[in-house]
């Protein structure tokens, strides 16, 4: 693990845990055989941690070093908009939206449904639900964008 002790630690107890979980149906012939699929299993530990590190490190990008611009504001210069009055025109955005989009938004975003659960409700797969759940998405953030709001496609 390239020097970092914690990390280390961390992969040697994520296999002995991964073994003691199986250790009643693991048998092996030779000693060699068990060493061979201890190895394999904190091999493949040991990727996925180190993918974990990398995403985990993509994401954490320090602000100083984006190329992202953020404009002075000065106060008084924003529009106060209360949150009632977004939502207001958030849910007339959605009730003008075709059944189908307003069903799977209306479960997700306001009744905290899973894909899965909404899937049932609509009577279709979860893959058709969660489909269905990314268009509307797309479709809510295009309507709210001409309103001039700006609504995050990647929320939930």
């Amino acid at each position: 693990m390239k020097g970092d002790v914690y990390n280390c630690e961390e992969l040697l107890q994520e296999l002995w845990i991964f073994v003691a979980e199986r250790a009643e149906n693991l048998c092996f012939n030779t000693e060699r055989a068990e060493r061979a699929y201890l190895l394999t299993v904190l091999r493949n530990l040991s990727r996925d941690m180190w993918k974990a590190l990398r995403v985990r490190a993509r994401r954490n990008i320090p602000l100083e070093d984006t190329d992202v611009e953020f404009p002075d504001v000065s106060p008084g210069v924003e529009e106060s908009v209360s949150e009632a009055d977004v939502l207001a025109r958030v849910g007339a955005a959605i009730r003008s939206m075709k059944p189908s989009d307003r069903d799977v938004l209306t479960l997700i975003l306001y009744n905290g449904c899973t894909v899965r659960e909404a899937a049932d409700a609509l009577g279709c797969s979860e893959d058709a639900a969660n489909s269905q759940y990314y268009r509307a998405r797309k479709r809510l953030s295009e309507k709210l964008r001409k309103e001039g709001i700006v609504y995050d496609e990647n929320y939930r």
